[in-house]
């Protein structure tokens, strides 16, 4: 190696082979801005578990991230789905109510509506007592 130009070049290209002194390292380190590269080299090099285990730090953090997420749509889902059942449940009922107050027989609404017997034997004890 000859000129400092090809001192950069060389310590750029194997880097790696510096961190072990040795006849090459000697020859980079006369050059004092080499010098100071190759010992920042090392501590980079040195910190490679910390910087590992930062980079596990931030996966997990997104996995984290990823699961809430999840968490929170499916909660939406569960939620919608619960309202939607809800409101068709309050529909059957005031469609029950309706056909009650016609006197239409308990096992045609049934069929109608899809409520069970006893359901409907619940809505029609109100009805009959407020029709008296």
């Amino acid at each position: 190696m000859h000129s400092k130009l090809d001192k950069w070049v060389n310590f750029l290209k194997f880097g790696d082979m510096y961190k072990e002194s040795g006849q090459y390292r000697e020859e980079l380190e006369k050059e004092m801005e080499i010098a100071m590269a190759i010992e920042k080299f090392g501590n980079v090099s040195a910190d490679e578990k910390f910087i590992h285990y930062l980079m596990d730090i931030e996966k997990a953090n997104r996995d984290y991230i990823t699961a809430l997420e999840y968490a929170r749509e499916e909660g939406e889902l569960k939620g919608e789905l619960k309202g939607k059942l809800e409101c068709e449940r309050k529909g059957k009922l005031a469609i029950a109510a309706k056909l009650i107050t016609k006197g239409l027989p308990v096992l045609f609404i049934a069929e109608v509506t899809g409520l069970s017997i006893d359901e409907i034997n619940q809505i029609s004890l109100p009805i009959q007592s407020s029709e008296s």
